[in-house]
């Protein structure tokens, strides 16, 4: 097999799960270990370097999920024998801004083979990035409360 690359989802409130364009984003290559069989029909292998995407020079959107192609750019989706495309969902939705960097750490995205028909690769609960999971703002703001929270000396 040829080389893997992983690409970043989000969520479009028209068209569904898009994969991310713009704003420098590229897909990126996957280096994966040798597959470790602990059975004779069940493997396990994990990528061994750093995936890093690139840093984002615009907004990405709200990333929530991956999946791997065989071409940095168009190509097919990776699929198992069943004809199931190879993806995964990550643990928390993630907002990419301006400057911001994602990664999987080593070992963050886990390949499984059980017999020839089942192969799956999953999320490992690894992504490095520097910003937390969005979490929409509450509807409704007190923002003299917050400011007071916060110790701002003009909130009295």
């Amino acid at each position: 097999m040829g080389k893997i690359y992983v690409a970043l989802y989000r969520e479009d409130s028209i068209k569904g799960k898009v994969e991310v364009d713009g704003g420098g984003y590229a897909r990126t290559e996957v280096v994966f270990t040798k597959l470790v069989y602990e059975s004779p029909n069940f493997g396990v292998a994990s990528n061994r370097l750093k995936v890093q995407f690139p840093t984002a020079t615009s907004p990405w959107g709200q990333v929530t999920s991956f999946t791997f192609f065989d071409a940095p750019t168009k190509g097919r989706i990776l699929a198992n024998s069943n004809s199931n495309p190879i993806c995964g969902t990550l643990p928390n939705t993630y907002r990419i801004m301006t400057g911001d960097n994602f990664s999987f750490a080593v070992g963050g995205l886990v390949a499984r083979m059980e017999g020839l028909a089942r192969f799956q690769i999953f999320f490992n609960s690894s992504v490095e990035k520097n910003l937390r999971p969005w979490i929409p703002p509450p509807k409704k703001t007190n923002w003299k409360r917050l400011a007071e929270n916060l110790g701002s000396p003009n909130a009295r």
